[in-house]
This record gives C-alpha cells, structure tokens and sequence, in this order.
C-alpha cells in the first residue's frame, strides 16, 4: 500500500502510527478540543492557511528530502525510539519549551537531508500563517490562535515573526486546578 504513496504520505502515516504504537493519539489532540470548544460557543474558524498549501508543503524539498523522511521515521521504529520520542516531545510542548520542540523536530527528527523541505513545511509556511494573522488583527478585538507547537521556536519560528514585526508576545501559562 505504501509504495503507490507519494513518500510525504508514506512518512505522515509512519509517524501517526509509530505514535499511535508509543499512546499517541490523533483524537487526544488539542487542536480538535479547540474546534470542539469553539463550535460549542459558536465562534468562528479560519484557517491560516489551505489544505492544498499544507500538501504542497508537505511535498517540498525534492526526492532526497522526500527519501530521508520515509527513512528517519522507518530507523525510528526499527530502533524503538519512538515512545521515548514523542513522551519528550509532549513534555516539551506541556512545559512550552518551544526551542526544545523545534530541536526535537529539526535536530533529533531529521536528518540533513530533510532540511529543504522543513524550511518549506515550518520557515515558509511561519511566515505566510504571520502575514494571516497579523492580517486577522483589528484594534478592539481579541483573536486566538491556535497553530502546532513545531510552529512557535526557532529563528524562524511565528514567536520570533510576530516579535519582530513588533507584537509583544508572553506565555500563557497553565494553572492547577
């Protein structure tokens, strides 16, 4: 089945289910308990970005990166490393060390070849969903965001997009009931 797949589909299924074998979950994710929460209260969506740019990205960065993307999800699974993996990733995400997740997914989750098409699936794609959002910003109103954490740290990150364009930006952190 995997070899009539374009290798960013064949990758995307590998990942999804190495993290479904390590307890991860697509139904666990935060973004469909957003959707669902502004449903409930009849808030608008928009989207930041088509599902045909998000494909394109997806399948940038040539046949090498395309190749070293099937592989490095492949050696995970054959090395096991994937529960170890994603629990480190969720950590990250949960204490909102974004720099840890943007290492984990450029450094630890990729190989070198792979780095023209991650310049197109989180540089590229940070700095059009910043055009969007700054787009969405009217004075008096509130917007709320909600984008994958791979989307915050870096250089390139949307942090450091939106600080630069002069937007003050702080950590909302989580309470204990």
């Amino acid at each position: 089945m995997l070899q009539r797949m374009q290798p960013w589909m064949a990758s995307t299924l590998l990942t999804l289910r190495a993290a479904g074998s390590a307890g991860f979950v697509t139904e666990q994710g935060v973004d469909l308990w957003l959707a669902r929460a502004a449903h409930e209260r009849g808030l608008p969506l928009y989207a930041l970005e088509t599902v045909e740019r998000q494909l394109e990205a997806l399948a940038a960065g040539g046949d090498e990166a395309q190749a070293a993307g099937v592989a490095e999800v492949v050696d995970m699974v054959e090395r096991g490393d994937a529960r170890e993996y994603f629990t480190e990733l969720l950590e990250a995400w949960r204490g909102g060390d974004v720099e840890r997740v943007d290492s984990l997914l450029r450094d630890e989750g990729a190989s070198e070849q792979m780095a023209p098409m991650l310049a197109e699936v989180l540089d590229a794609r940070n700095r059009e969903m910043a055009d969007a959002i700054v787009a969405r910003l009217q004075p008096g109103r509130r917007v709320f965001v909600a984008v994958g954490a791979g989307h915050f740290g870096g250089d390139a990150g949307l942090l450091a997009a939106l600080s630069g364009r002069g937007f003050t930006l702080r950590q909302v952190e989580a309470k204990d009931d």
